[in-house]
């Protein structure tokens, strides 16, 4: 039986950070899955797994992972696997990076040098992609407010006009011509 005591991840495709209005959308990519897992029958199980695997991480070859994971079979078990999958566009032309083994890894160190692990680095980029498309959408939120803000006072300005215009009319002034606005 597969057993899976982590899993968690993050998935951002959009502008490329830091985001902002007039910045092309959906060019940049930065994924991670994270999968604690272990399994008690390695011969049965891989069915599973290969059945996972084809829904869930088609690009994936089943023949690689097989290959990794057998190198921890004992009696047809495996002891708890931590597996770690990157993807970001920016990094090793775009290329898959992998990690499967006993220890929990380290995703990054911090700029004082302390280890980042897995689980709180997925963690942190899901926070941080939310705090990003949180300010693109308070920025083009503050777009839409001004320019609401500018048609009233646009509007106003137009009705001063008019008045001023009916006015000068009902005086028995020559009104001016004036251009309807575009």
């Amino acid at each position: 039986m597969i057993s899976i005591t982590a899993c968690d991840g993050y998935k951002y495709y959009g502008a490329e950070p830091p985001v902002h209005l007039g910045k092309p959308w959906y060019e940049y990519r930065d994924n991670g899955f994270y999968l604690a897992v272990s399994f008690s029958d390695w011969q049965n199980d891989q069915l599973m797994l290969k059945s996972l695997m084809d829904a869930h991480v088609s690009n994936l070859p089943f023949d690689y992972v097989v290959q990794i994971i057998e190198q921890y079979v004992v009696d047809n078990q495996t002891p708890e696997l931590h597996c770690a999958f990157w993807q970001k566009d920016d990094l090793d032309n775009f290329q898959l990076k992998t990690f499967i083994s006993t220890e929990k890894p380290v995703a990054e160190y911090s700029p004082t040098g302390e280890p980042i692990l897995v689980d709180e680095f997925m963690a942190r980029k899901r926070a941080f992609y939310a705090a990003e498309l949180k300010r693109y959408h308070d920025e083009a939120e503050a777009v839409r407010a001004e320019e609401a803000r500018q048609e009233i006072a646009r509007a106003e300005r137009r009705q001063k006009r008019l008045a001023r215009e009916a006015v000068r009319q009902a005086q028995g002034y020559a009104v001016p011509v004036t251009k309807k606005p575009s």
